[in-house]
Parts: structure tokens; sequence; C-alpha cells
């Protein structure tokens, strides 16, 4: 995070993790908001699996929801794994909106392999509120700390 605040790109977020279970069973939930420039809101909802792999236990994303969203605007895109469509391989997928109107316009398969991270959303987010810029009420400000949620459900 802190070298999308140091591109002032990101102000604020109130993610936190919360881990739950212990040894093979544990999991952490990351979740909250962050808060970009253009206004813009990054919903970030992750389940987080420890899985051993020799000697060193990794923490590993399994389900995860990242929204992208204008304060007092509408969605631009969300990625997520939490459900399927029918005409997927897999559960990975983005939703696409028209902006102007907060309309879906489609889902596209994006697969396992091609899911991002965190990082490659907030990179998306600023690429979208480059060539958005115009039709942003606010389109250099950033959402209040008090305007993000402090935790999501998942």
């Amino acid at each position: 995070m802190g070298q999308f605040r140091q591109s002032d790109f990101v102000s604020t977020d109130t993610l936190s993790v919360d881990s739950y279970g212990s040894g093979a069973a544990a999991f952490y939930v990351m979740s909250g908001e962050i808060g970009c420039q253009g206004n813009i809101i990054i919903t970030v909802d992750e389940i987080l699996d420890v899985v051993t792999a020799g000697e060193m236990p990794e923490v590993c994303t399994s389900r995860y929801s990242y929204n992208v969203r204008v304060f007092g605007q509408n969605t631009a895109f969300r990625y997520d794994n939490f459900h399927r469509h029918d005409d997927h391989p897999d559960e990975h997928h983005k939703h696409i909106f028209d902006f102007s109107t907060g309309t879906q316009l489609r889902t596209e398969w994006i697969g396992k392999d091609g899911w991002p991270t965190l990082s490659e959303v907030i990179e998306e987010a600023r690429s979208w509120w480059s060539k958005n810029h115009s039709i942003l009420v606010r389109p250099d400000e950033y959402p209040l700390h008090s305007e993000l949620a402090q935790v999501t459900e998942l």
C-alpha cells in the first residue's frame, strides 16, 4: 500500500486482517475499503488460507472479491470467485459495468490463471481513473476516511 500512497493514488484504507482456526484449519479474512483518487473506493474481501509447503507455511488467497466504484456514482468493475457462472469453466470472473448508468454489461471469464492480485486491481483502478477522469464528479478528490466501510461482510 505504501507504493500506492507515495504515488498519490491511494489516500487511506480500512483494511483489516482477522485470523480464524488454528493449525491445518487456520485461515485469515482480509476486508475493508481503499480510498483512491477520483473518489474511487475499492472494496476488498479475501479469504486467505494457510498452506503448508515444506518447512515454511504460506498464506494464499482462496476466495476474493474486489469491487471498484466511485463514491456517490456507480461501479466500474468487480473481480470475484465467490460464485460460478454456468458458461464459465471455473468461478474466476470479472463483472463489467456501464459506469454512466450502473448497469452490468457482461461478465468475462478470467480463469484461475488470470485472476488479479490486489495490487493489480489498484493499478487497473488507476488506469480506469485516468481514462474516465472527465466523467467523474470529483475527479481529483479522495473519499474521506469516514466514507469507507470499516468491515465488509463476506
